[in-house]
């Protein structure tokens, strides 16, 4: 199973890459994570078990996203290079010259010219939450859709909850607040609204918040945690811990 590659498909809306086969009647949206190369041993350890268990993985791509991997993997022999000429560390300097670079290929493909657009303006939660609706209800027809997300993506999934077809969500480490800044209500008022299973899994560490997340917001009863001993991007997490955590998701989602 770890040589399993994603497929693509074309749907109404964009881009959807997955795992598995499509005549599966339960499917597994991801919103979070943009790249469906990067490499996650516990991560995909999770996916290849849940694809065992009869799961199609969906994973939308947007145009914004799919020209960005397509100037990454144009611009990867050069990148390198300037990696091996300015040393492995980054730099202002550095980070300029490669952007410079993306945007010198970007120039050569004028039918991805809106690129140029899309990255001047910061992209805004409520388009996402359309985005993402769009291809719940576009690739999730005639499936039980759950979604497993991250970060930023457990914000954009606490407002799909009132899908039809969805049934469960899972967050790794939702974004309560932001460490640098005052509390925003716009970040948890959601939460007070989920009325489908909500499972958040949070690092004890996380700077977006901790254990005292529970007490500290008003959350719907249908929210339930799982604690683990990390921070927000769940690096250095014990075998036994994602044991654990594998182990918590599977009864969630009641696949054993």
């Amino acid at each position: 199973m770890n040589t399993m590659q994603f497929k693509s498909l074309k749907i109404d809306g964009g881009e959807v890459a997955y795992l598995g086969s499509l005549a599966n009647d339960k499917a597994l949206l991801f919103i979070g994570r943009s790249n469906t190369q990067k490499h996650s041993a516990p991560l995909q350890k999770l996916i290849n078990r849940l694809v065992l268990e009869n799961y199609v993985l969906l994973w939308p791509i947007s145009r914004s996203q799919s020209i960005g991997d397509f100037l990454i993997n144009k611009s990867e022999r050069i990148t390198h290079l300037v990696d091996a000429i300015c040393g492995p560390s980054e730099s202002l300097v550095k980070a300029g010259l490669k952007k410079m670079i993306k945007a010198s290929i970007l120039v050569c493909y004028p039918t991805k010219w809106d690129h140029f657009f899309m990255r001047s303006r910061s992209p805004k939660i409520p388009n996402k939450i359309k985005f993402y609706r769009q291809m719940l209800q576009s690739a999730g027809k005639n499936k039980a859709m759950s979604i497993l997300s991250h970060s930023a993506g457990g914000r954009i999934a606490s407002h799909l909850s009132d899908e039809p077809n969805l049934e469960r969500i899972i967050c790794f480490g939702y974004p309560f607040k932001h460490p640098n800044r005052q509390e925003e209500p716009e970040r948890t008022d959601s939460l007070k609204r989920i009325d489908k299973p909500f499972l958040i899994i949070q690092g004890v560490q996380d700077e977006y918040g901790g254990t005292d997340v529970i007490s500290r917001y008003d959350l719907s009863p249908c929210i339930e945690f799982e604690f683990v001993t990390t921070d927000h991007n769940y690096e250095n997490i014990s075998d036994a811990d994602w044991s654990r955590i594998i182990n918590r998701i599977e009864s969630f989602l009641e696949v054993r």
